[in-house]
């Protein structure tokens, strides 16, 4: 049984969306941090999102606006800045 029967996570219609309980978010959170991994997941998780984020066209908005909060979440890493563009 994963987290989806549990209701941890659900995911939309599409199955392309996933959220996830504030619970599950913060014991991840906890578990990254005194596991030392956070900022490695944090920067491969920006990495992603550049990868992913799409130009700003008409078309492409629903894509941009449902990035965009991981976006702002991830900007806001204290190290950001070092990271490289890509």
């Amino acid at each position: 049984m994963g987290v989806l029967t549990y209701c941890l996570i659900t995911a939309d219609e599409g199955g392309d969306e996933f959220e996830m309980h504030g619970l599950v978010q913060l014991s991840t959170r906890r578990w990254l941090e005194a596991s030392g991994q956070q900022e490695t997941f944090r920067q491969q998780c920006i990495e992603q999102l550049a990868a992913s984020f799409p130009t700003g066209r008409y078309e492409n908005w629903a894509t941009c606006r449902s990035l965009f909060a991981h976006v702002q979440v991830a900007r806001s890493s204290p190290n950001v800045s070092m990271l490289p563009v890509i």
